[in-house]
Order: C-alpha cells, then sequence, then structure tokens
C-alpha cells in the first residue's frame, strides 16, 4: 500500500472513530482542518500532514537540545 493511501486511510479511520463515538472534540477539530485546508487553498490530508510534520520537527529539536545540554 503506498504511503499516501495509508495516511488518507489513517486520516479518515480517525474521523470515522470520532463520529462513531461521537467525540465532540475531534469532530470540532475536523471541523476546523476543514475550513483551514480551504483557506489555504489544499487538502485537509495536506494539512494534517503539514501539522504533524511540525509537530514531529519540534520535538525532535527539543529532544536534541536537551541531549545537547
Amino acid at each position: 500500500m503506498p504511503t499516501d493511501t495509508f495516511f488518507i486511510q489513517m486520516i479518515d479511520s480517525m474521523f470515522t472513530y470520532a463520529e462513531a463515538c461521537n467525540d465532540e472534540e475531534l469532530l470540532n477539530e475536523r471541523k476546523w482542518l476543514d475550513e483551514e485546508s480551504k483557506k489555504r487553498g489544499i487538502t485537509l490530508y495536506e494539512l494534517c500532514f503539514e501539522i504533524l510534520y511540525k509537530y514531529e520537527t519540534n520535538v525532535k529539536a527539543r529532544r536534541w537540545l536537551h541531549d545537547r545540554n
């Protein structure tokens, strides 16, 4: 399975789960993601990837700074 397909299915599964469990917080996040991705002219999946990539980069940077000291 290509990475893009896996990522899209993972995001879709997360939101399907939120709907099934009536997870208001996650459903509100999806609404925000939908609106924000439209403002930026990108897909919801591209925005999710961008957010996760930045988060991971920040975690690694903090870990590097911590280990450096």
